[in-house]
């Protein structure tokens, strides 16, 4: 598996929605975000360009406090690397479409 933008997490004690909800309470996460029915579409309906630059952030800090990329294959058990793309953010793959198409393919490359 290769993940893109976001190191991977083990499954936790709790649900998602009940951590993320305590981890962000008020503040903005997106996945919360669109779990009350309307509230990201009249958002979107109002100011789409306002709204969609919420998305649009680098996740760097996803998590409050916290740098996910600082180690991140601690989750895993078979890891084999990880590169990082200099300013760019959560939507690597649309942002820098040739060097994550060059890292995937070195990826591949260590299957054998």
């Amino acid at each position: 598996m290769a993940g893109l933008s976001v190191p991977f997490f083990q499954r936790g004690p709790a649900p998602p929605l009940e951590r993320w909800n305590a981890l962000y309470g008020s503040g903005f996460f997106y996945q919360l975000y669109f779990q009350a029915e309307g509230v990201a579409e009249a958002d979107m309906e109002a100011d789409v360009r306002t709204a969609l630059r919420k998305f649009y952030d680098p996740v760097r800090t996803s998590v409050p406090g916290v740098d996910t990329y600082a180690a991140p294959g601690t989750n895993c058990t078979d890891f084999r690397g990880s590169t990082l793309i200099d300013g760019k953010g959560h939507w690597i793959q649309q942002e820098a479409p040739g060097e994550v198409n060059s890292a995937l393919l070195r990826f591949l490359g260590t299957l054998g």
